[in-house]
């Protein structure tokens, strides 16, 4: 090889792109650059358009959006309205993918006003179709749904069916987040009739199990059932066992809201069935837990814990923590209705230990909640306060008033068992003080009732414990009042000075 042709080939290799998604980037913006110095913008924005679209692919949305951002500057600069718009509304799905919701609307808004202007209904349905999901994503649920609407239109004036159903189906499935249930079936009821005359059955079983929550959601709880039983026909005739599963949930979902438990374990063992059929161990698990729960109601809790015992370790097959922990509680639950509150307490600390690591502060506090009543019941009162300690704090720190409530309202139970009148005491109080704070006049009284009981085994005379709990009843707050705060003290006037640190000296509480 001479020294020229060793130059040349080098230069070649250089200059060679390559194959694949980087050889494609490299040489798309090779060909941008090159169009740019022959000043040729058109060819410039189309070479742009398609180096967006490979970038996007390549899961690089910051540099596609600039690229599509870029050509559509350029063929609006040409007057190429038909082409822009389709740059801005590739520049509208890049963004909304990454979550950039008011960049999206805007190029979208921008690209259905340019295929109106070009008389392309198709395209402005497509534009107004994105705009619906980018105000959805951005929390503007209402434009959302007149979006979609609107998309819907469009697409039924252009003869695209499967456009207005899919269209119809995604206004249903906002209006339905915002609880407008009678305008989601029109929309859902919409959509399903017209993937059934295309002929879409796994389509029209994905609306019907939808419009079934939508129908039960408006109390119309047979017409709920037949869209999900319908639903589970059509996903078998598809050959679809994990949808015909799903459905078949659904329909075990509404049975249990309407009261009717003897008929939920027949459809929730079938849905068990076929996901396990399906290859897919989380769904398989999740049936089993509706299975155990319904088999509970029905006072069959042995069949319950093998069952949620089962799901558990599902979960923990898929790698699933969190489920795992749910599964747990409930296989605790299960455990406590055999009378097992050791095991049972054992299966809630595992359960508390996996919410923990899955960064669930109510799923934790609820599971050492749960445990430490089930070491109560099994009459082992120290351990059970080691366990509800720990849930208060977590119920604290995540400001959930109700479950931190709950928490001292067992701790006042067992302090109250154990003769420690001052700990029960102060329990009590705080827990009638967080049920006020968050607006619970029946939880509230149920503390109430607690510390009533232990003013009188302390030995305090009826008028006495009346008159207390009256003067208590106006200064309950965020946590209730504490000795010392400057709260009124009638125990003081009736009772000894309390001996030891107490419940008060051993646990801090939230300042109210």
């Amino acid at each position: 090889m001479t020294t020229e042709d060793s130059t040349a080939h080098d230069r070649h290799e250089e200059h060679d792109p390559g194959t694949g998604p980087d050889g494609e980037i490299d040489r798309l913006t090779r060909e941008a650059a090159r169009c740019r110095e022959a000043a040729d913008p058109a060819g410039e924005a189309g070479a742009l358009h398609d180096l967006g679209a490979v970038l996007a692919d390549g899961e690089r949305p910051a540099e596609a959006a600039a690229a599509f951002a870029r050509a559509a500057a350029l063929y609006g600069a040409a007057g190429d309205g038909a082409a822009e718009a389709g740059a801005l509304e590739s520049l509208g799905a890049v963004s909304a993918d990454g979550e950039r919701y008011a960049e999206s609307v805007v190029a979208y808004t921008r690209a259905a006003e340019l295929y109106r202007a070009a008389g392309d209904g198709a395209g402005e349905a497509e534009a107004v179709f994105g705009l619906g999901s980018a105000l959805a994503g951005d929390g503007r649920y209402e434009e959302s749904a007149v979006a979609y609407a609107r998309s819907a239109g469009l697409f039924h004036a252009a003869g695209d069916a499967v456009g207005e159903a899919e269209a119809q189906q995604r206004r249903g499935a906002v209006l339905a987040d915002e609880e407008r249930y009678a305008e989601s079936v029109v929309a859902y009821a919409r959509a399903a009739e017209l993937y059934r005359v295309a002929g879409d059955g796994p389509a029209e079983a994905d609306v019907l199990m939808m419009l079934g929550l939508a129908q039960h959601a408006e109390g119309h709880a047979q017409a709920a059932m037949d869209h999900q039983y319908r639903a589970a026909v059509l996903y078998r005739e598809a050959g679809e066992p994990a949808g015909e599963a799903r459905a078949l949930l659904g329909l075990a979902s509404v049975l249990a809201g309407e009261g009717r438990q003897d008929e939920v374990p027949g459809h929730a063992f079938r849905a068990a069935a076929l996901h396990h059929e399906a290859g897919d161990p989380s769904g398989e698990a999740d049936a089993l837990e509706m299975l155990g729960a319904a088999l509970r109601r029905t006072g069959r809790g042995a069949e319950a814990a093998g069952h949620l015992h089962r799901a558990a370790a599902l979960h923990h097959e898929s790698g699933n923590p969190a489920g795992e922990a749910a599964a747990l509680s409930r296989y605790g639950g299960a455990l406590e209705d055999l009378g097992r509150f050791g095991e049972a307490a054992a299966q809630h600390g595992r359960a508390a230990a996996l919410f923990r690591e899955a960064g669930d502060p109510r799923g934790e506090g609820t599971a050492l909640l749960s445990g430490g009543n089930a070491l109560g019941n099994a009459g082992r009162l120290e351990e059970a306060m080691t366990m509800l300690f720990p849930a208060a704090e977590v119920f604290r720190r995540a400001e959930e008033r109700r479950g931190e409530a709950l928490v001292f309202l067992s701790l006042g139970g067992l302090q109250h068992r154990t003769r420690r009148f001052d700990d029960a005491i102060a329990s009590y109080t705080r827990s009638a003080g967080l049920c006020h704070a968050d607006g619970d006049p029946a939880g509230e009284e149920l503390a109430l009732d607690g510390l009533r009981s232990v003013l009188a085994d302390r030995g305090m005379p009826p008028a006495a414990v009346a008159r207390y709990v009256g003067q208590l009843a106006p200064h309950l707050g965020q946590g209730g009042p504490r000795r010392g705060g400057g709260t009124p003290d009638p125990l003081r006037e009736t009772m000894p000075d309390p001996t030891g640190g107490g419940f008060a000296g051993r646990f801090s509480r939230r300042r109210g």
